[in-house]
């Protein structure tokens, strides 16, 4: 086999898959080539199909990442040791929930139905989008290929675990009160030593229904999908092949750019100085939900921990909004 799967080399001979590994070549060449077009269309004034040329592109390149790692995960069965992971990278996989939600939010916009949502209901279902993609992916080419099962990735198996998991929950929301207070502190001194205003993730909420959408996202969609990916997918995965301690480092890091990569700012220089707060800032509690993932082998706990600590900072950003006006 000539280099690694979707690796710099380029080779049909001796693959498991060869049908695969060229097509996921391919649909990388065309999506791209469509993004070129879409951008061509769009320094020429042609909005409509510069945006329908780039929903393609998004989709060809969905499907293109949705074969690579089908392919990974042939390759790796047939090459690698069972007691190592074999199933394709976290990072090719989230390459393909990033295009997927890239393509519908694209959709969305070209069809003027975005614009028809509030500023929270377009978050709600961005993040629903992003969870789908995330369940689905990860049964797709992860578990149903028979590289990790939900058991191994931390989810409870049996109905008798039902007692252990609300107590890993519980261990997981008392983690939360001081690593909020240490990222208030910690992300306040980064902002004020980069001299930049980090923007609020979330409209502030100003009647019952507004706060009742936003506990929706970020107290119960969006960790139990960040979880299952970040720490129930990744982190396992990279365990089997790096040792507990690299896998929890490289799903902090992982977990902590990801969350950096919608910031912008007004120019190029307070938007790489945003990216670096953002991404720092969220280093203690991306190592913490590591940590507390390892420390119990249950995905209860992070998700417990990542909800209230979405909670209580959400909580924390309307008493400032409050305040200030």
């Amino acid at each position: 086999m000539s280099g690694p799967p979707l690796g710099s080399t380029f080779s049909l001979g001796d693959r498991p898959a060869p049908g695969l590994y060229a097509g996921a070549w391919l649909l990388t060449f065309v999506g791209f080539g469509l993004f070129a077009v879409a951008l061509a269309g769009g320094m020429s004034g042609s909005g409509v199909s510069a945006g329908a040329f780039a929903v393609l592109a998004f989709a060809v390149l969905f499907l293109a990442a949705v074969l690579g790692s089908g392919y990974q995960a042939l390759a790796r069965r047939a090459t690698r040791d069972p007691a190592r992971y074999r199933g394709p990278s976290p990072f090719l996989v989230f390459g393909a929930v990033f295009a997927g939600a890239s393509a519908v939010a694209t959709a969305l916009a070209l069809t003027g139905l975005a614009a028809t949502l509030s500023d929270t209901e377009a978050v709600l279902l961005s993040v629903l989008v992003i969870v789908l993609l995330y369940a689905g992916l990860v049964w797709l080419l992860v578990v149903r290929e028979g590289a990790l099962s939900w058991a191994e990735m931390g989810w409870p198996a049996a109905p008798g675990r039902a007692a252990a998991t609300v107590s890993q929950l519980a261990f997981g929301v008392l983690v939360a009160a001081p690593i909020v207070v240490l990222t208030v502190v910690f992300g306040g001194l980064l902002a004020a030593f980069f001299e930049v205003t980090p923007p609020s993730l979330l409209p502030v909420p100003s009647t019952l229904g507004e706060w009742l959408l936003d506990v929706a996202i970020v107290v119960v969609v969006a960790p139990a999908g960040e979880e299952l990916f970040f720490r129930g997918f990744a982190q396992t995965a990279w365990s089997r092949d790096l040792g507990g301690r690299a896998a929890l480092v490289r799903s902090a890091l992982f977990f902590a750019m990801i969350h950096a990569f919608s910031t912008t700012g007004t120019d190029l220089s307070e938007a790489l100085r945003l990216v670096v707060v953002a991404t720092v800032a969220r280093l203690p509690v991306a190592f913490t939900l590591g940590w507390v993932f390892a420390r119990t082998g249950s995905i209860a706990a992070p998700i417990g921990l990542h909800a209230a600590f979405n909670g209580l900072s959400l909580i924390i950003a309307a008493v400032i909004g409050s305040a200030l006006t």
